[in-house]
């Protein structure tokens, strides 16, 4: 469930300190995309794959995956591994449940921004209407799936409701949907020209989307009716995630949305705030059934929560990157 992020500029990434003063000749780097399991927790970003232990606070750098892309999503899937994809079209598999080194398992014909997994496979959207399955969940093989529906709309978030239905969702109000495995898809028009952006499911197979302008929607297991959800915020909501019946939405100017009751009652939470960040937007967050909340996104923050209504940042302690880049950055004025 995550925004379309591009690479903005060129410059030296350097992770300091949550809280330190960066210098202009800085750049700080964007967290992507976040998941976690009882374990470990993984967070895509500009130029790496980081990971975290079960704590969810200490993050550092994954081994394997190297620099030069931006990586853009992650999935924790049901067997304790993680996939990660990148905008150059590659996926990642960690080689361990704790995150800490990645394998390129394949490469495909387009930027995935989103994956869900579905019984023994995971399927995947991307740019362009890009729809794919996996054979498996290991993420080494894509079959690219023909929808059927004429939309290159970019797809940015896909959930399936156990075998009532998938759905994606994307640019411009974009909805599809399809039966469970992906199959049988059809464009569904809710009346929605705002960008969609994260797409949950709650354990009751009720859909929740969430989008730019606060847009929010609802819709039962089927996929198929849905209704406009007032959730207070005129924000750009980026991603969504739900545990229980806690859930949780983000996005732009640190905007954090709970609700304590599934897809009812919701109310604006505080955000964090760092030293030498006026405003950052968060990107993606991640319920990981401990019952620990991780959230991330721009000015490298990750913040943390152990029930989604109370965040916090004084306990993550990301790790200096040790690197030519970092040695450079010292003397660029």
């Amino acid at each position: 469930m995550r925004p379309n992020i591009t690479k903005l500029s060129a410059g030296v990434f350097v992770l300091a300190a949550l809280g330190a003063t960066a210098t202009s000749s800085i750049a700080r780097i964007t967290f992507t995309g976040v998941d976690g399991t009882a374990s470990a927790g993984v967070a895509s970003a500009e130029e790496n794959i980081w990971f975290s232990s079960s704590s969810h606070r200490d993050w550092q750098k994954a081994t394997g995956a190297g620099e030069g892309r931006t990586y853009t999503t992650v999935l924790a899937t049901s067997d304790g591994y993680f996939l990660v994809a990148a905008d150059d079209g590659g996926v990642w598999r960690s080689n361990a449940s704790s995150g800490n080194a990645f394998t390129l398992r394949a490469t495909v014909s387009s930027t995935i921004r989103d994956f869900t997994e579905y019984a023994n496979a995971v399927l995947a959207v991307g740019d362009g209407g890009y729809v794919a399955r996996s054979a498996d969940r290991t993420g080494g093989s894509w079959t690219t799936i023909d929808t059927g529906v004429a939309t290159t709309s970019d797809l940015h978030a896909i959930a399936t409701s156990g075998a009532a239905s998938t759905v994606a969702v994307g640019e411009g109000g974009t909805v599809l949907r399809a039966g469970a495995g992906g199959n049988v898809w059809q464009q569904v028009d809710i009346g929605e020209t705002r960008t969609l952006r994260g797409i949950v499911v709650d354990a009751f197979g009720n859909y929740l989307a969430v989008g730019d302008g606060g847009a929010a929607w609802r819709s039962p297991a089927d996929g198929l009716t849905w209704t406009a959800v007032d959730l207070g915020t005129t924000a750009d909501l980026y991603a969504v995630d739900i545990v229980g019946l806690v859930t949780v939405a983000v996005g732009r100017d640190e905007t954090i949305l709970y609700s304590g009751s599934g897809f009812a009652n919701w109310m604006p939470l505080l955000a964090p705030s760092f030293d030498g960040v006026s405003s950052y937007d968060l990107l993606a967050v991640a319920g990981t059934g401990t019952p620990d909340w991780v959230a991330v996104g721009t000015e490298r923050v990750a913040i943390h929560s152990q029930l989604g209504s109370s965040w916090i940042s004084g306990q993550v302690t990301p790790i200096l990157e040790e690197s030519w880049g970092r040695i450079k950055s010292l003397f660029v004025q």
